[in-house]
């Protein structure tokens, strides 16, 4: 019985400390992944302001009515790919077209 019990508490050992490893390779993963995208914003010039700013320039006022000027097209399609706008900004913007839907 003690060669058994001691079996079964190195492989708890090992699926634990298994389990920490992975925890740990996700958040530092996720961690990259996030300065990762944080840098292509900077290299694309915008910032969650300049989306917001630009998002008010391009939205109707009403949403029937077409876009008032699609000269912010393609750095409001960074803006969504970075998370940067608004889930409504975003809505009407891939309503009216100008930006993919995702």
């Amino acid at each position: 019985m003690d060669g058994w019990l001691k079996g079964l508490v190195s492989t708890a050992c090992a699926v634990v400390i298994a389990g920490g490893a992975y925890y740990a390779w996700s958040e530092f993963d996720r961690k990259q992944s996030a300065n990762r995208a944080s840098q292509r914003a900077v290299a694309a010039n915008v910032s969650p302001e300049q989306c917001q700013t630009m998002a008010t320039a391009t939205l109707p006022d009403n949403p029937s009515q077409p876009p008032k000027t699609t000269r912010f097209a393609q750095e409001l399609s960074a803006c969504a790919r970075y998370g940067y706008l608004a889930t409504y900004e975003k809505h009407q913007l891939e309503l009216t077209g100008l930006i993919p839907k995702s």
